[in-house]
Parts: structure tokens; sequence; C-alpha cells
């Protein structure tokens, strides 16, 4: 049930459950239901891995609905197809800040488990530029020297064929000048060793206010060249053998919340990200989800204040009246979809085998099924303000850690104590900032 789980990640998913919050590395350990979405949204991967397109998708849903989890699901569908993932949430971004947005997607750009990368170069845990450049270097090394280890760079053959084929690349069709410049200094940076401008180029990557003169490379990323340089890291993503890149945009309802001139620039950026994703001359094999409360579909302060974004959801929320659901739809519909009350016992059976890795006790002893079955009763037949996902895995998760401490405790007295902590602890909708 716990597919391996290690003893530490058990330990982190409870502490992050316990706190209202999804663990968004591991859901891949509580999933239950949403199969179909799922299902279709790897096919999505594929035929963008075959055809070098882009697509846009929306998930709605209220909170605790499961929207940041369906994205952590995304993730670890896109890892195990070798994609690399970027995740931003809007509860840390500042959305109409255009330097920030496109910074923020490239410094969480995470490469595949399974990316054929050299070690020496990168690691298999770096994220940011390095990652999709480590991966572009270690491909190119790997087809003249197979062996991979460093003392290839002693062979003037390797360098010759490194710096050839990293200059094809950078000279390709739709790569951008500049950072066609920043493939071939970082190349030949590594070739010699010189991590300082394999920092450089990086950090210049990411949207660092920096310039490196020495590479030709006179003015930092900018909005007008940002959608040229993410067109280009998708093509540096292909040439390493990565099938494509997935950025993953959560809890853009904060939006609503921002006064009139921050939401209007946040939903041009957000179109302007949209449109280089979904469009001819933009990414290539690339897909992005947007995740967000109902009310930004319909609010007048939501999407429809932007004419660009509301045009691709119009046709799609006409259909979403049907009693049908297209899981093809442009709007992933968590609404539609909730959780059965034998999903929600399955994920409370899910939850105990992981509390049982972490604390290496056996649960089913004093959280029995009948005790799961009267906690999912409760939360169903109950008037809460948290959604009933949400709440279960809080509470179930704090009602293993007590009983795990106090084992003379009788769990069916505990349950209306617990539920009744646990709903008024967790917030009710998360708290937002002003952005400047």
């Amino acid at each position: 049930m716990t597919n391996g789980i290690n003893t530490q990640t058990a330990k982190e998913i409870i502490n992050r459950l316990k706190s209202g919050t999804s663990p968004i590395n591991h859901v891949k350990h509580l999933n239950v239901g949403n199969e179909p979405w799922y299902e279709k949204a790897g096919e999505y991967l594929e035929d963008l891995l075959n055809s070098r397109d882009s697509l846009v998708r929306f998930i709605k849903g209220y909170y605790g609905d499961g929207k940041t989890h369906f994205l952590g699901m995304l993730r670890s569908i896109a890892f195990d197809k070798n994609w690399i993932v970027s995740y931003v949430t809007a509860e840390k971004t500042p959305l109409n800040r255009f330097d920030r947005v496109y910074s923020e997607v490239v410094r969480n750009m995470t490469l595949p488990p399974s990316a054929g990368i050299v070690d020496w170069v990168v690691s298999r845990d770096t994220i940011g530029a390095r990652a999709p450049l480590g991966a572009m270097f270690s491909k190119i090394y790997r087809e003249t020297y197979r062996p991979g280890d460093i003392t290839g760079l002693q062979k003037a053959s390797v360098i010759e064929f490194l710096e050839a084929k990293s200059g094809e690349l950078s000279y390709g069709e739709g790569i951008e000048e500049s950072v066609g410049k920043a493939i071939r200094g970082y190349t030949n940076a590594v070739i010699s060793k010189d991590m300082a401008t394999v920092q450089e180029v990086s950090s210049w990557l990411e949207g660092g206010s920096i310039r490196i003169p020495k590479l030709g490379i006179n003015r930092p990323i900018d909005r007008v060249m940002s959608r040229d340089a993410m067109r280009s890291i998708s093509l540096i993503a292909q040439r390493a053998g990565i099938g494509g890149i997935l950025v993953l945009f959560d809890e853009a309802e904060r939006i609503m919340q921002q006064p009139k001139s921050v939401r209007t620039s946040s939903y041009g950026i957000i179109r302007d990200l949209l449109d280089n994703a979904d469009q001819q001359g933009g990414m290539r094999s690339s897909m992005m989800y947007v995740a967000a409360t109902p009310e930004t579909f319909s609010d007048e302060k939501g999407f429809p204040a932007n004419d660009a974004l509301m045009s691709r959801l119009q046709i799609a929320e006409r259909f979403a009246m049907s009693k049908y659901t297209d899981y093809r739809s442009v709007i992933v519909d968590l609404t539609k979809t909730p959780l059965t009350h034998e999903m929600l016992a399955q994920l409370a059976k899910r939850i105990r085998g992981i509390h049982a890795v972490a604390r290496n006790w056996s649960p089913e002893e004093k959280l029995t099924d009948e005790a799961i079955e009267e906690t999912v009763c409760q939360i169903e037949q109950g008037i809460f303000q948290i959604s009933k996902p949400r709440m279960l895995a809080a509470s179930i998760a704090m009602l293993l850690d007590t009983v795990e401490q106090n084992p003379e405790a009788d769990v069916f007295e505990l349950i209306n104590e617990v539920l009744r902590e646990v709903h008024s602890t967790l917030p009710k909708e998360p708290e937002t900032e002003t952005w400047e």
C-alpha cells in the first residue's frame, strides 16, 4: 500500500497532513480517485511529445478539493514520462511582477528522476536553469564519450564534439540569440571547469538582473525577451532527451483579493505566459496548468476581467453545465468528481499505512476499519467549513499520532474531540497578502 515509502518521507507526509496542506512531492502515496482525469493528462503529455506543440489547461476546485494534490499527481505523471516540471504558487510569487513570475518558473524547474545526467556536471536533485543546461550537456557528452566520467575532457575529439553540437543547438531554429550565447558559454565553462561562469549563465537564464559581457550577453531577460527565452529553454530540454516541460500554477484565486491595478497586471502576465505555451512560435512540447477556485472562473474580479483569458474558457464553461464530464476539457473540474464514501475510506487507510512506516508500529490494532468508517461518516454528515478530503486527512493523521502516543486511549471517544480540534485549527481559506 505504501509502495516502498521510507520513514523520512512518511513522517513528512503525516506532518503536512496534520497542518492541512498537501505534500505535493509525495501525493502519489495518497492518491485515490480521479483516474480518468489523470489518464487524459497522460495522453496529452504523450501527444505533445510527438507533436512538439504546447497546451494550456485550467483546474477548478474549492479549497481542499484537491487542486494542489492534482498538480502533485500531474508532477508525478510527468516525471514518469521524463518531463521537467516547474511548480509555482501565487502564495509565494506576486503574479503582477513579470520578472518574478518568469524567474520562479525557471528557478523551480526540476529534472525527472530518469534524466540521463552526468553526475559530475549536475546532480539529479538540481533545480533551476542548471537542470536543463546540465541535462543537455550530459546528453551530448554521452553521445561522444559513453562512459560519462570526467576523463573524457582530456580527449581533444570529445571537446571538439561538445563544442560543435552545442554550437549547432545554440544557432538552431527557435533559439534566442542571447540564449544561444549562454548555451555556448555554459558548455565552454563546464569544459574548462569554470564554475563561476556556469553559475553566471544559470543566474542570467533564471531572470537575474545581470549581464555577462564576456559572453556577449549585454542585457537581462525582460518581458520582451521572455517568450523567446522560454521557447529556447524548451528546445534545450528537447536536446537533452527530456520529453517536455510542465509548468504548474497554483492558487491563482489569490489575484482576486488584490487591488484592481494589480489584478489587471496579473491577468495580463498569465495571459502572456499562456500565449507562450499555446501559440505558434512559443514553447515546444510544453504544457501549463492553472489552478483556481470556482469563483475565479465567474467573479468579475476573476478571469472574466480579462477578455483574452475568458475566451479560452467560455466553451468549456458552457459544456460544464452538462451532466456529462469531458475529461479532455480545457477545464479540469474537480467539483464534478468528488471523492465517494469508499474513496474517502481508502484515503484514510492509506494514511494509516503511511503512519505505520513513519512511527514503526501497527496502527490497524488501534485505528481499526470500524474507527475509520465512523470518522468518515461523521465528516460526511457534519457541517464543516473545510472540505471533506482535507478534514479527513488532517483528522486521521491527528488520530494516529494521538493513539500511537497514548495506547490506552479509546479511539471512538477521541473521534469527536479530534474533529472539533481540526475544524477549529485548520484555516478555512488561506490568508492573502497584498502584492506590491
